[in-house]
C-alpha cells in the first residue's frame, strides 16, 4: 500500500478516536491514547472509540500534539518510537510527540448481537437536542433507546423518533449520540452489557459507552393523544413566531407567545406588544424555546387542554403549554 495512504489512515483513525476526547482539566487520559495491537484507542471515562491502525507502535502519544505533527507531514515521513516520546520526521520538519508513561486500562468493546443502521443517526439527528449532559435527571440528561423507537426530553417537550430496529431498552448519554453522528462511516452492528453499549461500523471501528443505571420514568402516556382535530401546521407559523417573539415579555429566549384562534401575539392582550394574524389553530401559551424545538419534528398538530400533540417524518411528540 503507497506510504501516502497509510499515513492519511492514521490521521483518519486519530481524528476518530479523538471523538471520545473532551476537554479533560489535565486528565491525561482524556489526553493520550493508546496504540497497541493494530489499534488506537483513547478514553474519556464516559466514552471510548478504537479504530485500525496499519503502524506497529506500542505507545500512548498525546492525540492531539500526534495529529498536528502528521498534519504537518509530507509524502514521506518516519515515526521513531522513544523512551515516553514519539518522534516523528518528514524532510525538513520534526515533531516530538509527547507520551504518556502510566498503564492504561484494557479497552474491550462488547462484541455485536443485533444489526444496526444508520437510520440510528438520523433519529439521533431529529431528537437528541432536546438532552442535556448537564441536567438534573436521567430522562433530561440521556436519550431513551428502545425496540421499535427511541425518545427524548427536556421536561416540557417529548419526541419519539421511529427507527424500526429490534433494540434492548438503554439511556446513552447525549455525548454519545453526538459523537456517532459525526462518524462518516456505516453503522452495522451493535452490542450490549448491563452498563455499556457498543455501536460497530463497517471497517471494524467502534465507539462504546457507559449507561445510565437508573430507570426512565414511564414517559409513553404523555404522547397518547385523545381524540382531538389534527390540523397542518401553517406555512407561515414560524414566521409569525419570528415576528412576535422580540416583543414577548420575558424576552425570545425564556418568553413565551399565546396561540389562539385568531393567530400568534406576544401578549395576552393582542392589542398589547406584537400580533401576527394566523387562523384556524387552537388555543394555547407556549414557550418560544420550545416552539422552535420542534420545527423540524411538527408537519401536523392537535391542541388539547395543557398541550400540544404533533406528528413529523417517522417522529411524534408532545409539548406542554404554560399556564397563563
Amino acid at each position: 500500500m503507497p506510504k501516502k495512504q497509510i499515513e492519511s489512515n492514521l490521521v483518519t483513525a486519530l481524528k476518530f478516536i479523538s471523538l471520545a476526547q473532551r476537554d479533560s482539566n489535565n486528565n491525561p487520559f482524556k489526553e493520550y491514547c493508546q496504540l497497541s495491537n493494530g489499534f488506537v484507542t483513547s478514553c474519556d471515562g464516559i466514552l471510548t472509540a478504537s479504530h485500525k491502525i496499519e503502524e506497529d507502535l506500542e505507545a500512548r502519544p498525546h492525540t492531539a500534539k500526534f495529529i498536528a505533527a502528521l498534519n504537518n507531514c509530507g509524502k514521506n515521513l518516519s515515526i521513531t518510537q522513544l523512551e515516553n516520546t514519539l518522534v516523528v520526521r518528514s524532510g525538513r520538519y520534526s515533531a516530538k510527540v509527547p507520551c504518556h508513561d502510566a498503564e492504561t486500562a484494557k479497552f474491550e468493546p462488547d462484541q455485536p448481537q443485533v444489526a444496526i443502521s444508520d437510520v440510528l443517526k438520523t433519529a439521533f439527528s431529529a431528537i437528541q437536542h432536546l438532552a442535556n449532559d448537564a441536567g438534573t435527571s436521567v430522562h433530561e440528561s440521556s436519550i431513551l433507546i428502545k425496540s421499535g423507537s427511541m425518545i427524548a426530553t427536556n421536561g416540557s417537550t417529548a419526541l419519539e423518533y421511529w427507527h424500526g430496529l429490534d433494540l434492548p431498552t438503554i439511556a446513552v448519554p447525549k455525548s454519545f449520540t453526538m459523537s456517532i453522528r459525526k462518524i462518516k462511516k456505516p453503522l452495522i452492528s451493535a452490542g450490549f452489557s448491563n452498563s455499556t453499549a457498543t455501536f460497530w461500523f463497517e471497517d471494524e471501528s467502534w465507539v462504546k459507552t457507559q449507561l445510565f443505571v437508573d430507570a426512565w420514568p414511564d414517559v409513553a402516556a404523555a404522547f397518547n393523544m385523545p381524540n382531538l382535530p389534527i390540523l397542518e401546521l401553517p406555512k407561515s407559523f414560524y414566521k409569525a413566531l419570528g415576528a412576535v417573539e422580540e416583543f414577548a415579555e420575558d424576552g425570545r429566549e425564556k418568553g413565551f407567545v399565546r396561540i389562539s384562534e385568531q393567530g400568534i401575539s406576544s401578549h395576552k392582550d393582542v392589542d398589547d406588544g406584537a400580533f401576527f394574524e394566523l387562523p384556524g389553530l387552537g388555543a394555547l401559551t407556549v414557550g418560544i424555546r420550545q416552539l422552535k424545538h420542534i420545527e423540524n419534528s411538527c408537519k401536523t398538530l392537535a391542541f388539547g387542554e395543557d398541550r400540544i400533540y404533533f406528528f413529523g417524518d417517522n417522529v411524534r411528540g408532545v409539548l406542554m403549554g404554560i399556564k397563563d
